[in-house]
């Protein structure tokens, strides 16, 4: 490959742009060099100091993250044992209260056999009392009507021997008349 020939003899433009370049370095750092330098230097301190600080912004809020990460997951283990405390406590409840309806219903269901067997009972007594006094006012009646009998039959008795005593003095009385009047016959005989 051919290198083309530069007509005016001048060196190639890189090369003379690469010497501005380093003219014009040359004349900023005199110029401004040491304005350049603490500006860097000034810079990279900031850039320091900005890299510590966020350094010490990232380490301050990781703590702090971590430190609420472990005051939640602190919280809510103590919320959950509460809750799980709780869950316990209301099933105790719940189991207690169970077993005090299961004695309660059992208390009422025996207390209701007791008053079903005394209503029994009683009903029993209450029938047989009935029963024993229906007996003895049967047999006061019985006695009673016995007696009664008894005395009416001696009465009817007694007023059957006053009647027939009446009866025979009213017929004597009355033959007696007769015979005063002499009207009396006997009977088959004729009168006189």
């Amino acid at each position: 490959m051919k290198k083309k020939a530069n007509p005016k003899n001048q060196p190639p433009a890189t090369v003379i742009e690469g010497s501005e370049d380093q003219s014009i370095d040359k004349v900023r750092d005199i110029l401004f060099g040491a304005q350049t330098r603490q500006f860097d230097q000034r810079i990279a301190q900031m850039d320091d100091k900005f890299n510590r600080q966020l350094a010490e912004l990232r380490n301050e809020t990781q703590r702090m993250i971590d430190s609420l990460e472990t005051y939640i997951k602190k919280e809510v283990a103590s919320l959950a044992e509460d809750l799980r405390n709780e869950g316990e406590a209301r099933s105790d409840a719940v189991e207690k209260l169970a077993q005090a309806s299961s004695a309660l219903e059992k208390g009422f269901e025996k207390k209701t056999q007791q008053l079903g067997n005394k209503m029994t009972d009683n009903q029993r007594d209450l029938q047989d009392q009935i029963l024993k006094q229906s007996k003895d006012l049967l047999e006061e009646i019985r006695r009673r009507f016995d007696e009664l009998n008894v005395t009416m039959d001696r009465a009817v008795g007694e007023l059957r021997e006053d009647k027939t005593d009446r009866t025979a003095l009213a017929n004597l009385f009355t033959e007696l008349a007769l015979r005063l009047k002499d009207e009396f016959q006997l009977p088959g005989t004729e009168p006189v």
